[in-house]
């Protein structure tokens, strides 16, 4: 979905509001004058039309607007009201100026978008799992890398910008499928929302494949201090990070919550607040600051209820 732009600071409806305001207020046409803030000679209204400049990544798109119809409409809606939005209104319905690449990419989606609590984050309705893209040998029914890469771009291009995976997910595969399809595609990163995993365990690739199936060692896990520690969560967050091939995860899950461990010492590690320099780093990347609020509630205990905005 590309993005749109214009060049001038004024609103998708700047061409037929300044055609309007200059016909409200003296009666005369504009078509003689510059629209919005433009300055190139290509930006000048002709003498029959009205013209406003859209930019996107993808296009570049002319949108001609006839002045004989704008000026009708808003004269017949606006005559006499001084109220901001009403007139706001009758602008939008006379200009009907919308940019191309908004309109293809609204047609297009099919998905819907929430907010995660109070997170400020929000996510596609529906997410894309990718438990079933990797190898077949982890999975007989997973689908491998040409299929599950179409398959991506397929939903990213209906709007499902959400993707969930994990590490554990044929051993890393599917991570390295959406890291490859990104890449593949020249999707923008930071138009998706990545959500993928730590706490179980995943076959090291130079002394197995990733049909081992290593997962659900749970019990075997937590016998050894190599995987139930601070640095092992560290360490498969620096491993997924490569795989997607991204500097950032949007959202990290434990794979699978430990309730004979406390939470205030789950949390630490992967809220980063145990070092500062994690926290410092995971900000840069997202060119983020923290106010004075948010630190001092970052280090209380987690609390799940407030960070999922339940009451």
């Amino acid at each position: 979905m590309p993005e749109t732009y214009a060049t001038s600071r004024e609103d998708n409806s700047a061409a037929a509001a300044l055609s309007a305001h200059q016909t409200r207020k003296d009666c005369t046409p504009v078509s003689s004058r510059k629209v919005g803030r433009q300055s190139r000679k290509s930006t000048e209204a002709p003498e029959t039309s009205a013209y406003y400049m859209l930019r996107s990544r993808a296009d570049l798109a002319l949108v001609k607007v006839n002045e004989a119809e704008i000026t009708e409409k808003v004269n017949g809606h606006i005559n006499g009201k001084v109220d901001g939005s009403q007139r706001a209104s009758a602008f939008a319905e006379g200009a009907r100026i919308v940019p191309k690449s908004l309109s293809e990419s609204t047609a297009a989606t099919k998905a819907e978008y929430r907010k995660v609590g109070n997170s400020g984050l929000r996510v596609s309705n529906p997410i894309m799992g990718t438990l079933g893209f990797g190898d077949r040998r982890w999975l007989p029914w997973c689908l491998e890398e040409e299929e599950a890469s179409q398959l991506l771009f397929a939903a990213y291009t209906k709007g499902i910008t959400t993707w969930d995976t994990a590490n554990a997910y044929s051993n890393g595969v599917s991570e390295e499928i959406i890291g490859r399809t990104i890449k593949r595609y020249n999707i923008p990163r930071r138009k998706l929302v990545l959500m993928t995993k730590v706490g179980r365990i995943v076959a090291h690739p130079d002394d197995s494949d990733p049909g081992d199936f290593v997962a659900f060692l749970d019990d075997l896990v937590g016998k050894s201090k190599d995987y139930t520690n601070q640095y092992a969560i560290f360490n498969a967050v620096e491993q997924s990070l490569e795989r997607l091939q991204t500097s950032y995860i949007d959202v990290l899950h434990i794979h699978r919550y430990d309730d004979t461990v406390p939470p205030e010492e789950t949390m630490p590690p992967i809220i980063g607040m145990n070092s500062v320099e994690r926290m410092d780093e995971a900000l840069a990347i997202r060119g983020m600051e923290l106010s004075a609020e948010e630190e001092a509630y970052l280090e209380e205990a987690y609390e799940p209820k407030r960070i999922q905005g339940h009451a």
